[in-house]
């Protein structure tokens, strides 16, 4: 069951997810500025929650960005940097070296 209080908000998880996947498209970030869940200080924080009008913002500015009907493909794609240990490319749908 959900705690009242995370109604109206997204896991920080998703949220930095969906923000790195903005970085990477080059999009300028200055316009999140105005938004206080979506600074350092909160998307650094895993016990934090962000609000689905910021969340929302954010996914706009990607699937509206250069990434456009892409977007799908940049969200799954990681960079080098970020693949496994077993070579993998990470994806949310698919367990990374066995894990359940």
């Amino acid at each position: 069951m959900q705690s009242h209080n995370a109604r109206g908000t997204i896991s920080v998880h998703l949220a930095r997810f969906v923000v790195d996947a903005l970085r990477r498209t080059g999009a300028g970030m200055d316009r999140f500025a105005r938004f206080h869940d979506l600074g350092p200080e909160v998307l650094g924080n895993d016990l934090a929650r962000v609000s689905t009008p910021s969340a929302l913002s954010v996914w706009e500015e990607l699937t509206l960005s250069g990434a456009g009907s892409a977007v799908g493909a940049l969200l799954t794609t990681r960079p080098r940097s970020a693949r496994s240990a077993c070579g993998t490319t990470w994806s949310p749908a698919v367990p990374v070296c066995g894990s359940p």
